[in-house]
Formats: C-alpha cells, structure tokens, sequence
C-alpha cells in the first residue's frame, strides 16, 4: 500500500468512526444505513488485501528450505541403507541407482532434488520395509519419506504462490478504494445534507473526517485516524 493509500485509508476510518459515534441520528434512515453498511464492507476487504500484501515472503522460502532439508535427509539415510544392502546381496544395479552424495540431493535445482530422492523412495519400497529393516529403515520411515515426496511441488512452488498473491492483493486494492471513493461521494456524502441544519455537529464531524491528512511515515500501516471533535 503506498502513501496516498494509506492516508485515504486514514480517512475511511474517521469517517467510520464518526458515523457509527452518531448511529443514533441515522438509524432509521434507510439510504444512509445501506450505504454505510457497504462503505464497513469495503474497508473489511481493503484491510483483508492490506494483510495479504505485507506478508512477507522470507518465512515461506525459510519454510520451504527446512522441509526440503528433512526431506534430503530423510533420503540420503536411506539410501545409504539401500547401499548396504546392495552390497550384501551383490545388487551393484541398486547401488548405481541409489549413490547419491547429500550434495547431489540439497545443491542442486529443487526439481533435480525432488526427482532424486523419489528415485530413492522407489527403490527403496521395491526392496521392502522388512528387508531393510536390519538396515535401520523401517516402515515409517519409508511412509514418511513417500509423504514427503507428494508435497514436494506444492513446497516448491510456494514462494512463487506467496509472490503471485501479494502482487494480486496490490491490483485488488486499487479497485476497493474506487468503489470506496464512489460509496462516500456518490452516496454518503449527498446523503448527509441532510442533516446540515438538524445536525450539525455530525455534519460538520462527517466532513472535516472526509479531509484527507498526508501523514508522512511511509511504515506501511495505516495511521490511526484522528477524529475531529
């Protein structure tokens, strides 16, 4: 959200503020109720997209980087059982085809990685939990790894998703401060006339909130909104 947004936002507070104060005086005026009700709507969904656009990434690579992690570990461990149980039974086929270094499972392309180790997974569910058993691989182990395995796209992908909703976070919110813009112009603020003469300190409130105040900061989070007397 840039500046102007946020002191636009500023102002839908205020005026919030001062119209739900004074909800006793429109109460029982339909037009205004159904048009305020749209105006706490739409600044709902601003602060939804806000949220959504202020997420940082850092913590979802960092995610990604742990479970990609356990999963390298958890196939590396087993494909040194593999190995050794290839070289009891003779199977240099097995060997070959499970004799991947940590480094040719961690530093590599996430897609190389994942293709990897589910090598490994199926190498290792084609000999059998039982025969690997005095390996030091169980059954877990392997349903664990083969869990693994079927997250791994969504894992990395993630990142990019993270991205992707931010950026469309940013597009939406330009629309909700139009149709906001639209509600207090086009409605509310005609609306209120009248109650110049019969009310005029909600009046007068109403539209020193509507005053747009260029708070300079540039944090990212709205300022709290102060309203007039």
């Amino acid at each position: 959200m840039n500046k102007v947004q946020e002191n636009k936002l500023s102002m839908y507070y205020a005026v919030k503020k001062v119209c739900q104060d004074n909800n006793s005086i429109w109460t029982t005026f339909v037009a205004f109720v159904a048009s305020f009700g749209l105006f706490d709507i739409i600044i709902g969904v601003i602060q939804a997209e806000v949220d959504v656009q202020q997420k940082s990434t850092k913590g979802v690579t960092r995610g990604k980087q742990v479970k990609k992690v356990t999963l390298a570990d958890l196939a590396f461990r087993v494909a040194k059982a593999l190995i050794a149980y290839a070289a009891t039974t003779g199977d240099e086929g097995l060997k070959g085809r499970v004799n991947f270094s940590y480094t040719k499972l961690t530093r590599v392309r996430d897609t190389v990685g994942l293709k990897r180790c589910r090598v490994i997974s199926n190498e290792a569910n084609t000999v059998g939990a039982a025969a690997l058993a005095d390996y030091g691989i169980d059954a877990s182990d392997l349903t664990t790894l083969t869990t693994l395995l079927a997250a791994g796209p969504g894992v990395i992908a993630s990142p990019r998703v993270a991205i992707v909703s931010r950026k469309t976070a940013t597009g939406d919110l330009q629309k909700q401060f139009k149709k906001a813009d639209a509600v207090l112009k086009d409605k509310m603020d005609g609306l209120m006339e009248r109650y110049s003469v019969s009310e005029p300190t909600f009046y007068n409130n109403y539209f020193n909130a509507r005053i747009i105040v260029d708070n300079d900061g540039g944090s990212g989070v709205p300022p709290v909104p102060v309203v007039p007397a």
